[in-house]
């Protein structure tokens, strides 16, 4: 699924994605970075201004002491107030399950 989304939480889903990529082993130790990057015979680029949903969707696999370890000091923009504030794993837990829902 392609769309566009806003900048904070894009921004939100990026910062998760990073944190999941130091927390998951990756088979073959291949860096998430190479894994995702577009390459063909002539050029190789690096994956940029996209996030990976299935990464994303990889939290809801991990046990709730590696789910800790990802949200620690993650910050989250409240839709009404826009205000900023550290969430929790469940607060996590419910934005992933709601975008699984979307596609």
């Amino acid at each position: 699924l392609v769309t566009q989304l806003p900048t904070d939480f894009f921004d939100f889903l990026t910062d998760l994605q990073n944190r999941l990529t130091k927390v998951i082993k990756t088979v073959g130790k291949v860096e998430h970075k190479y894994w995702r990057s577009f390459s063909n015979e002539r050029k190789t680029e690096p994956m940029e201004g996209f996030v990976d949903g299935d990464l994303i969707e990889t939290f809801l696999d991990l046990g709730r002491d590696k789910m800790s370890e990802v949200t620690a000091g993650l910050q989250i923009t409240d839709p009404n107030t826009g205000n900023k504030s550290e969430a929790t794993v469940d607060d996590i837990i419910k934005i992933v399950e709601d975008l699984t829902r979307i596609h």
